[in-house]
């Protein structure tokens, strides 16, 4: 099994987590867009929740079709458009600005759940999409702002006090706030027999 990700910091947060299990496991920083292994290296793939990172995408899913063993699998995790309130239209109702890393789930130019399959589709021969909606409930107002605050966009002391206004006013309403999430699984096959279709990216 081979761990990777394009941060050194992550790999390390990998290694010290996994430092028990007792496993041979390799660790290797790459880029998804490049990646340093072999054709036919390996019989799965897991990308969970990050494809919607990476600059060029059809270059990144060429790269994992040519590493998978024909009949392998790419298990793409991402999000979704929930149905419901989620964290960034609390901060619109409150009046702040938003962290502009922080997940919309409105798909666009994003992986998501809604968008990509066609992508998905060009490259792999079967294309399986698995939903699991989920929500948050939030029953304390500091803890949320905490997590708010770590963000790479903080809120000044005029924004905060708005926002703990607002999401006190709805827990003392409903007894909680409700976030809503969308996430879901893309599960796509490589054909036993691999074939080079010219529309696919080349090495």
């Amino acid at each position: 099994m081979t761990l990777g990700d394009l941060s050194p910091g992550m790999l390390d947060e990998a290694r010290a987590g996994l430092v028990e299990v007792g496993r041979s496991l390799r660790f290797e920083q790459v880029d998804v867009q490049d990646l340093p292994f072999a054709d036919d290296t390996f019989d799965a793939v897991i990308a969970n929740h990050m494809l919607y990172h990476v600059p060029d995408r059809s270059q990144a899913l060429a790269e994992i079709h040519r590493v998978l063993k024909g009949g392998g699998t790419l298990y793409a995790a991402t999000n979704g458009k929930p149905d419901g309130p989620t964290l960034v239209d609390w901060h619109v109702k409150a009046g702040v600005k938003v962290n502009p890393s922080m997940p919309t789930g409105r798909g666009g130019g994003r992986f998501s759940l809604e968008s990509c399959g066609p992508e998905l589709e060009q490259v792999f021969s079967r294309v399986e999409l698995h939903r699991y909606e989920d929500a948050l409930h939030i029953s304390e107002v500091e803890p949320l702002v905490d997590y708010v605050q770590s963000g790479g966009s903080k809120l000044d002391a005029d924004e905060l006090h708005r926002f703990r206004i607002v999401v006190a006013a709805e827990i003392a309403e409903r007894g909680f706030l409700h976030i809503a999430k969308a996430g879901g699984l893309f599960v796509a096959h490589n054909v036993e027999q691999k074939t080079i279709d010219s529309a696919w990216p080349m090495r």
